[in-house]
């Protein structure tokens, strides 16, 4: 899959290693190099970002489309809008494909067809541990990390071209779920055909391990996966494109606006996905308060987090370009980007 990140990316955010030189020091009451320090922090953090689209957190990225499938990168937690061939694709969740009819007419035409017509949309698809499909029946897996990797072991589980689950013959008489991959150098090829990857277990490398499709009849090898170095069970929110005459065989890209998923901060390189340290430190009051059960002072504590944030949001924003949501039948509102939840 390739992804393309906006120019700004990470830009911005503060790294780990800032937050522990910060003035939250000074109200933290535990030392930056302690698990009680991170477990602070990446909370603050975690609900800092369920409470609003701060500056950041929402971006647009350019994803691909294999066969009707978009599979989204780590970082992203959901998507608010699909961009394909400059014009919006509307987004619905999982309950959308058992609803027994719909009202919506063809956006992508800019008409209504009818009130039972068929319009292109994006549906929760589910999760993957891998970006792309296996592409034919006569693929082994190609696995590549660097030499400080070697000896690293990385668990496949899922089916083999027939379908059937893949194991590993334990040399006993008994069976194990999934095979198994020892990194080493130049490169680690598997000898079993597989058909669909549905769970990776992956150690903490030091680099990216990538993943390719081998096909031994052609020899040519796709990539599937580039597992970060900090995942252990890789998995990939999906979601399932249906634009009507439109051919899903073809593969394609798209521009989606994202909302970030949580990502711990482990190692003072990583960043921390909240871009205000001022709010940070508040929320990380206002854990301390509720776990003194003072719930009182606790909710003001969350109260200001959420107003710097705000504030924040505000300044970068164009006074004349508020951005307004258009619902049908003529009814409209503030868009859900920039305005946070108080609590």
């Amino acid at each position: 899959m390739t992804t393309v990140l906006n120019p700004a990316g990470d830009a911005g955010l503060p790294t780990l290693a800032e937050v522990k030189s910060s003035p939250i020091l000074n109200i933290a009451g535990v030392c930056p190099n302690t698990d009680d320090f991170l477990g602070y922090l990446n909370e603050s953090v975690e609900r800092l970002l369920y409470r609003g689209d701060w500056r950041l957190t929402v971006f647009p990225i350019q994803v691909t489309v294999h066969r009707g499938i978009v599979t989204m990168p780590r970082m992203v937690g959901s998507v608010r809008a699909l961009n394909l061939c400059h014009r919006n694709i509307p987004i619905f969740g999982d309950w959308y494909r058992f609803l027994p009819y719909h009202w919506k007419g063809d956006q992508c035409l800019g008409s209504w067809i009818g009130w039972m017509a068929d319009s292109p949309v994006m549906t929760m698809y589910g999760n993957s541990p891998t970006y792309a499909p296996i592409p034919t029946k006569t693929c082994v897996l190609k696995m590549i990390g660097i030499p400080d990797d070697d000896g690293k072991v990385i668990q496949v589980f899922g089916t083999d071209e027939n379908g059937l689950q893949l194991q590993t013959d334990n040399g006993d008489g008994t069976y194990s779920d999934g095979i198994s991959f020892t990194l080493a150098q130049p490169f680690v090829v598997g000898s079993q055909f597989i058909g669909q990857i549905t769970r990776v277990i992956k150690p903490i490398t030091q680099s990216y391990v990538q993943c390719y499709a081998l096909d031994t009849s052609t020899g040519d090898a796709t990539q599937i996966a580039n597992w970060e170095p900090s995942l252990t069970n890789p998995s990939y929110a999906q979601y399932k494109l249906n634009v009507p005459h439109c051919d899903p065989t073809v593969t394609t890209t798209a521009i989606a606006l994202i909302k970030i998923k949580f990502v711990p901060a482990l190692v003072d390189s990583d960043v921390v996905q909240v871009p205000n340290l001022s709010a940070i430190k508040l929320m990380f009051q206002a854990i301390r308060l509720e776990e003194a059960g003072n719930d009182d002072d606790a909710q003001k504590k969350i109260i200001k987090a959420v107003r710097e944030l705000n504030l924040q949001l505000q300044d970068d924003m164009q006074e004349d370009q508020i951005p307004i949501v258009v619902n049908g039948f003529g009814t409209a509102s503030p868009a859900r980007a920039g305005i946070g939840r108080m609590i």
